[in-house]
């Protein structure tokens, strides 16, 4: 059984499949990651805020998405 990989915002908790054709974020902009930026290993979990392999900070501490009148558009 393969498990399936993420692309994930690093800013927002948008998530989408790996293989989707998405690289930037529809909620904020940020481009979404795929790997970890240290060790290289794929997302696993679409709400990991850490790399399951290295440790790796993997989401911006604190931030969330943010309702459209609390971020000011």
């Amino acid at each position: 059984m393969s498990q399936e990989a993420y692309k994930i915002c690093p800013t927002c908790n948008f998530f989408c499949l790996a293989e989707e054709d998405k690289h930037y974020c529809p909620l904020c902009g940020q481009k979404l990651i795929a790997e970890c930026p240290n060790c290289s290993a794929p997302i696993s979990f679409p709400y990991s805020k850490y790399c399951e392999k290295c440790g790796a900070r993997l989401r911006e501490i604190g931030q969330g998405f943010k309702p459209i009148s609390e971020s000011g558009m």
